[in-house]
């Protein structure tokens, strides 16, 4: 098998099994050959190289995900552009916006308490799509699903809100 074909294979298996992609796949790639070379060096040999280098890359993958954990990266120039830190916004207007909000989140609670929890960990706190159903417990059919009824149920309960302020 030549390496292009291995490295196919590999990418495939990757995003299947780790959910890695573009360059994060390129770097374990590149992070398990590394490694497969130096234990060639230090006398151990290798008789399966595809396993090998699953192995290595999940264990790359791993070792890169604490490395983020213990230093999340956060790429922000201006921290008053992160929503709800506008300093020159008007306090009334924050305050308006605050009791939407709670009409919006006391009326996702009620009726879908799941697409509530949905919204808030991916719109509001920025979650990936994996993330949320990793943090959630839910499958990526169903993500969509509870995310799309949950920004459904947020139009609704905004414009019935609209409509009784007019």
């Amino acid at each position: 098998m030549t390496e292009r074909a291995l490295r196919l294979r590999l990418e495939r298996w990757a995003s299947r099994r780790l959910r890695l992609y573009g360059p994060d796949f390129a770097d374990a790639y590149q992070s398990a050959w590394r490694k497969l070379l130096q234990g060639e060096r230090d006398g151990h040999s290798v008789r399966n190289l595809e396993l090998a280098l699953r192995w290595a890359i999940h264990n790359s993958w791993l070792e890169e995900c604490r490395r983020r954990r213990r230093r999340p990266v956060v790429l922000v120039d201006d921290p008053s552009s992160l929503p709800g830190r506008q300093a020159s916004a008007d306090p009334a207007d924050q305050i308006a916006f605050a009791e939407i909000l709670r009409t919006v989140a006391k009326g996702l609670h009620v009726s879908d308490a799941r697409s509530a929890q949905v919204v808030f960990l991916r719109r509001v706190l920025g979650y990936s799509p994996d993330e949320v159903c990793d943090a959630v417990g839910i499958t990526r059919r169903t993500y969509r699903s509870d995310h799309a009824r949950g920004i459904r149920i947020m139009r609704e309960r905004l414009a019935a809100r609209a409509d009784a302020i007019a």
